[in-house]
C-alpha cells in the first residue's frame, strides 16, 4: 500500500483543479467563436455562383467568376472593353476592372437602379438602355450614367449604335432612329417596324428586322432589305473578316456570313449546331464562338465544324462577350 503526504496530495487537487477548469473553459470559447461567425455570415450577402465564366484558354475550360454579385442577380447584358466588364441587370449595372484579367472584382454603380437590356460601347463612354425608359452614357471615368434620349420619340430601344464618325443610331419597336448631334435631336431613318442588333462593318451599317437583315451605304439614311429568304433575323454580329447573321423562318434558326459587307450572304447551316434557341455569336481570337440553349460552340474554320465547349446543362443559354483573347459567357435571364 502506498502512502502519500498531504502535501502531495494538495498538489495533486490543485492540478487536477486547472486541468478541469481548463477543460470547463475550452468548450465554451469554442462556442462562442462558432456563435461569432455564424452572427456574421449571417449578415453578410450571399455571392451568386454559375452567372458568368470566363475562359482564358480559347474555350477549353471555363472559371466560374460570379462571386461577388448579389446570389438571384438577372443578367440581361454584358459588355467587355479594354478596362472593364459591365453587366446590365434588372436592378442596375455591375462593373469590374479587367486590366489585367485575373477573377473580376464586382461593384454595383450606383447612379442607375432600374431594369438595363443593352450595354454597348461609345467613344466617349459606354451606352446603357432600359427598355421603355430610355438611353444612358456614362461619363468615362466615372460611376455617372447621363440621360441621353430627351427627344427621342420612341423609348422602346432594343440597340444603339455609335458609329467611327459619331452618329447616334437607336433600333426601336418603331424602326431606326439617327442622331448627329449626341442624342440633342433625333431623325427617323428607318419605319418599317422594329429593329435590331445594328452594326457597322466595312463602311455599311447592317442590321436586324422582321423579316431579315437591313443595309445601308449612305451613313444610316436609307436602308434596304439585304437578305429575306430565311424569315427573321435575330441577331447580327461583327466577326473577323465579315458579318454573322442569325435568321429564323418559323421552323428553323440559320447561321449566314456575309465577307462584302452584307451584300451577299452564305448559308453555314449544313454543319451548324441545329437547336431550339440561338444566344450569340463572338470573336476571340483564332476561333469564332456560337451560343445556343445546348451551350458554348466553337470553331477554328470560319463555321464550318463546331465543337460544343461549354453545355448549359439545363440552364439558360449564354451571352458572349470577349476582351482581348479572353472571352466571357454569361447566363441570360431571358430571350
Amino acid at each position: 500500500m502506498q502512502i502519500y503526504t498531504l502535501p502531495f496530495l494538495l498538489f495533486l487537487q490543485s492540478l487536477s483543479t486547472g486541468q478541469l477548469g481548463q477543460a470547463r473553459v475550452q468548450p465554451s470559447a469554442t462556442k462562442t467563436n462558432q456563435a461569432s461567425t455564424a452572427a456574421r455570415q449571417a449578415h453578410e450577402p450571399v455571392s451568386a455562383t454559375k452567372v458568368i465564366f470566363q475562359s482564358l484558354d480559347g474555350g477549353q475550360t471555363w472559371q466560374d467568376v460570379s462571386a461577388g454579385l448579389p446570389d438571384g442577380v438577372q443578367v440581361w447584358s454584358i459588355l467587355g472593353t479594354d478596362e472593364e466588364l459591365i453587366l446590365g441587370t434588372e436592378n442596375g449595372i455591375y462593373s469590374s476592372s479587367i486590366t489585367p484579367v485575373v477573377v473580376p472584382v464586382w461593384e454595383k454603380e450606383a447612379f442607375l437602379d432600374e431594369r438595363i437590356g443593352i450595354i454597348a460601347p461609345g467613344r466617349t463612354g459606354s451606352y446603357a438602355c432600359s427598355y421603355g425608359n430610355g438611353i444612358y452614357q456614362q461619363i468615362r471615368g466615372t460611376e455617372v450614367w447621363m440621360p441621353i434620349d430627351n427627344n427621342l420619340q420612341d423609348k422602346s430601344v432594343l440597340s444603339i449604335l455609335e458609329t467611327s464618325n459619331g452618329a447616334l443610331f437607336v433600333g426601336s419597336d418603331s424602326g431606326i432612329f439617327k442622331s448627329t448631334d449626341g442624342g440633342a435631336s433625333w431623325k427617323h431613318v428607318f419605319d418599317d417596324r422594329r429593329a435590331t442588333h445594328l452594326i457597322e462593318v466595312d463602311g455599311a451599317l447592317v442590321g436586324s428586322g422582321y423579316k431579315g437583315v437591313i443595309r445601308s451605304t449612305d451613313g444610316g439614311e436609307h436602308w434596304d432589305w439585304a437578305m429575306t429568304e430565311n424569315g427573321a433575323s435575330m441577331r447580327t454580329e461583327a466577326i473577323e473578316g465579315g458579318i454573322a447573321a442569325i435568321s429564323y423562318d418559323g421552323w428553323k434558326k440559320w447561321l449566314h456570313t456575309s465577307i462584302d459587307g452584307g451584300k451577299t450572304w452564305q448559308a453555314q447551316d449544313d454543319s451548324a449546331p441545329s437547336v431550339r434557341f440561338l444566344g450569340d455569336i463572338k470573336r476571340a481570337g483564332e476561333y469564332l464562338f456560337y451560343s445556343t440553349d445546348e451551350g458554348v460552340f466553337r470553331s477554328s474554320n470560319e463555321g464550318i465544324t463546331w465543337e460544343l465547349m461549354f453545355p448549359t446543362n439545363g440552364s439558360n443559354g449564354y451571352n458572349l462577350t470577349v476582351s482581348g483573347q479572353v472571352i466571357f459567357a454569361v447566363r441570360m435571364s431571358g430571350c
